[in-house]
């Protein structure tokens, strides 16, 4: 399979700071590894602060893809990026599990959305002091100008999600 092939089944956005990458179909060790030089390459030139690999159409992963993916993890954050793992499915979490390989440090979580809350903090620095709550009770007349920055990022957000999953869903 050549490096065209692999990038046209490896969907990537840059969104709010955030590299989401889509696997759209299974990997074979050659086509991981390109998919890793694609993410650090992406990384670097963007200087995106997180990366969700969305691994939902992964139904096997042996230990060598396992071990390229926490890799792949551990050198974003190097490069100053925190990634996330997106929905493993549980028969793959199983085979992970009887792998045995420690993948302590590195971040999981079952949705999308999920991810983007754990990135948050990285991507958005000051935003998880703010909370929904306390967002509504504020009046409009004592909005400061982070607290509005933050609204418009909350409000493109839901517009650039809703974009995302017809990104991810796209089947080439």
């Amino acid at each position: 399979m050549d490096d065209e092939t692999v990038f046209s089944r490896t969907g990537m956005h840059v969104m709010h700071g955030c590299l989401i990458v889509s696997i759209q179909s299974e990997l074979h060790d050659e086509a991981a590894h390109q998919v890793q030089k694609d993410v650090l390459s992406r990384v670097h030139e963007s200087g995106a602060k997180g990366v969700i690999l969305d691994l939902s159409t992964v139904e096997i992963m042996d230990s060598y893809i396992a071990r390229l993916f926490a890799d792949t993890s551990r050198i974003t954050s190097i490069l100053g990026a925190r990634t996330v793992l997106v929905g493993i499915r549980p028969a793959v979490a199983i085979a992970l599990t009887d792998l045995d390989l420690s993948l302590t440090d590195i971040r999981t979580a079952v949705t999308l959305e999920h991810a983007f809350q754990l990135l948050e903090p990285f991507i958005w620095p000051g935003a998880a002091a703010t909370t929904s709550a306390d967002n509504e009770a504020m009046s409009c007349d004592n909005l400061d100008s982070s607290n509005e920055d933050r609204q418009t990022f909350d409000l493109d957000r839901e517009r650039e999600n809703a974009d995302l999953n017809d990104v991810l869903n796209y089947e080439h």
